[in-house]
């Protein structure tokens, strides 16, 4: 017998969060919203992606980066060409000087990084549908072929067969947390620390734990310069995201300058177009207005962050440009849910 059935209870043991979008879902809050913000207008939303793979336990990177399935991607992006008006910084850049009319739901696709699976399964989806998007590139990462620092660590304790290690005065045991947890620990350490203190406390985990990193991980984990031109030609916009992924706030003037210009200097020569917009890694302007205004001076029009929420068309900062972060956890009632009330569902 269904004893939720019989007491009435549908939401049984569901947590508030899931009951929260069940009871979106079940007014159709999540249909009516999208139409009545596409008659009103002046809206922005921003989403963040950052890998589009199918999720395996056996990964080794850090799968806390898969944002979605390939078959959820498909199911998201059909839900955004139905609902909003998908756009790019070049058209946003078009409405706010008044050169393109525009009044409707205006939602930007975002993805952070530079992994490969943009290409491999968002990049058909997206150009099988018609919808742009903007993939913001590490240019250090893909120059050098070297994984992202915190791929590393990631992949470092995934394959560290030891009992504990300590590291930094810290120490790590896992048979009281999980790897995942560990990892995640390290990485929080690593966010707030410098530049140098980050990558010297890498080396040092990596020599620690005797684990060696094979060259072919990196080839197989990031986009290539040709797969970035291909996707610049075909609807696809390209964006900075610095030269070695800082926190920007904790480095040095001068290099705070070099990640934001020569990252942007990289791209425009392989791809041979302007850049307009910046991501801000780990969001990292850390709400410093000295680094906002590095931005603005280094010649970009917009940065986005990781700050969640929207943002209203004519009343925005264009260089503290909100985004919501899609997760792998979210099915397709989740994300309308997320989309249209980001003001509730904030995760």
């Amino acid at each position: 017998m269904d004893h939720d059935k019989v007491s009435g209870d549908p939401y049984r043991g569901m947590s508030k969060h899931r009951i929260t979008i069940e009871m979106l879902n079940k007014c159709k809050a999540t249909l009516i919203c999208p139409r009545i913000t596409r008659l009103i207008g002046r809206n922005l939303t921003i989403l963040v992606y950052h890998r589009v793979s199918e999720y395996k336990q056996s990964c080794p990177f850090d799968h806390n980066l898969i944002s979605a399935s390939p078959e959820a991607f498909e199911e998201q992006v059909k839900y955004l060409k139905a609902n909003y008006d998908c756009m790019d910084f070049g058209t946003l850049s078009e409405i706010l000087k008044g050169d393109l009319k525009f009044r409707g739901n205006a939602l930007i696709i975002t993805f952070d990084d530079g992994y490969r699976d943009n290409y491999d399964n968002a990049y058909p989806i997206l150009k099988a549908h018609g919808i742009p998007a903007t993939i913001f590139i590490a240019t250090q990462f893909i120059d050098k072929r070297s994984l992202f620092w915190w791929d590393r660590v990631a992949y470092t304790v995934k394959q560290f067969r030891g009992d504990s290690f300590n590291i930094n005065g810290y120490r790590f045991e896992l048979g009281l947390s999980s790897r995942e947890d560990i990892i995640n620990e390290i990485l929080v350490i690593l966010k707030n620390l410098d530049d140098c203190e980050r990558q010297n406390m890498i080396e040092q985990l990596e020599q620690k734990l005797d684990v060696s990193i094979p060259q072919r991980m990196a080839e197989t984990l990031l986009l290539t310069w040709r797969q970035i031109c291909e996707m610049s030609e075909h609807g696809i916009e390209i964006g900075a995201h610095t030269v070695s992924h800082p926190v920007l706030h904790k480095v040095s003037q001068e290099q705070l300058i070099y990640e934001l210009r020569e990252s942007k200097r990289r791209i425009e020569e392989e791809i041979g177009k302007k850049v307009i917009a910046f991501s801000y890694p780990v969001n990292s302007h850390g709400g410093k207005d000295q680094v906002k205004k590095a931005v603005r001076d280094s010649g970009y029009s917009f940065a986005t962050t990781l700050t969640h929420g929207t943002n209203k068309l004519g009343a925005m900062n264009p260089h503290s440009l909100r985004r919501l972060t899609v997760e792998l956890s979210h099915d397709l009632d989740g994300f309308r849910a997320k989309l249209s009330f980001p003001q509730i569902i904030k995760y």
